[in-house]
């Protein structure tokens, strides 16, 4: 199904977080809409029905959206990510990908994906006693040495300080 709204019926935030499109699985709650707007067209008698049929999906069509690629990103940052895999998922070329994420997420693809490592390496430095090393492999870094750059650059400390700072309950 294919939804052509007018750009006047979505607020300008909004309409921003749906350059390109949105997709959804159609589970039964689309399919009822779906039925409900066809039988409207159908109908023909008043635009008004579909309108409150529209606003009612609104909240369903603009409320926490998160672009594929951030998705893909958040569910594979462990493994090698190729700026080229995620400018595809969005249907873009590269160039116009880095500069749509970096407009949307106020950082780079490599920054955002550096960041989300870091944070979970430090959920696993804090929460578990794995090796240093152990925990790069686990977040995505094939070598020891890149996982503690990243870190520090972003912490302003190694890993193994982090693991040796007080915690605070």
């Amino acid at each position: 199904m294919v939804l052509d709204i007018a750009d006047n019926m979505l607020s300008k935030h909004d309409m921003g977080k749906m350059v390109g499109g949105r997709e959804f699985s159609f589970d039964d709650r689309w399919k009822a809409i779906r039925y409900l707007l066809l039988e409207e067209a159908d109908n023909q008698t008043s635009s008004s029905s579909i309108n409150n049929l529209f606003f009612y999906a609104y909240h369903l069509i603009a409320d926490e959206y998160i672009p594929r690629s951030i998705n893909y990103i958040n569910e594979h940052y462990t493994e090698d990510i190729n700026l080229k895999k995620l400018a595809d998922i969005e249907h873009y070329n590269i160039s116009y990908y880095s500069e749509w994420f970096k407009n949307n997420m106020k950082v780079s693809p490599i920054e955002y994906i550096q960041n989300l490592r870091v944070k979970k390496a430090k959920e696993l430095l804090l929460n578990t006693n794995f090796t240093i090393l152990q925990i790069a492999q686990m977040v995505g870094y094939n070598h020891n040495s890149s996982f503690t750059r990243v870190f520090k650059d972003l912490e302003k400390i190694t890993p193994v300080e982090f693991r040796k700072k007080p915690k605070i309950s």
